[in-house]
């Protein structure tokens, strides 16, 4: 499998611009018209990331929620906010959100739950003693919802994402979802 391939996103669902709603606020390219502005990051989406334990291709195994990317795309700057199968442990994948030297960031094994039954506001979970204490690290589970906080020097908000499918030690498929707040969790329904 070349670079590319293992790394494509599968598909990136931008919110929809009506008709009704008039330039500059609409630069993107779904309105049909062209403003001049830059296009919309979107706020949700689905990606594939591959195991770092496999491939040993980081940018393959990290995906940025605020940039909506899997590919460095100038503006990340190695700043990602998920990592995935980073444990060189091939019985055990586990995603990893603390990225950067003053991350804060945690997630939270939310189960089988609906993106709309998340809470606004997570606490973090308890820190534990070993390499991956339980706020930092988590087992992925496939058809699980995980909330993700970011806070590190630049950066502020709430995501969520499903996993779709999981192949062991190889790639994780996921619905990600960026909330709209940078301090509350809020599902907008028209963006899925």
């Amino acid at each position: 499998m070349d670079r590319l391939s293992g790394i494509v996103v599968i598909a990136l669902a931008a919110a929809g611009c009506g008709a009704d709603v008039a330039c500059p606020e609409c630069p993107c390219a779904e309105c049909g018209r062209d403003c001049g502005g830059p296009t919309p990051v979107p706020s949700s989406g689905v990606a594939r990331l591959l195991a770092r334990t496999a491939t040993d291709d980081y940018e393959a195994a990290t995906m940025s929620f605020e940039h909506a990317t899997v590919l460095e795309d100038g503006e990340v700057r190695n700043d990602w906010d998920l990592l995935f199968g980073n444990d060189r442990d091939p019985d055990c994948d586990e995603f990893r959100v603390n990225t950067v030297t003053d991350d804060r960031s945690f997630i939270v094994d939310k189960g089988n739950v609906a993106f709309a039954d998340l809470p606004q506001v997570l606490d973090p979970p308890a820190r534990g003693d070993g390499p991956c204490d339980g706020a930092d690290c988590i087992p992925a589970v496939q058809g699980h919802l995980y909330v993700v906080r970011t806070l590190d020097r630049d950066t502020r908000q709430y995501a969520a994402f499903r996993v779709l499918a999981h192949e062991r030690n190889r790639s994780v498929d996921l619905y990600w979802y960026r909330s709209p707040l940078p301090d509350w969790f809020v599902w907008a329904p028209a963006e899925q």
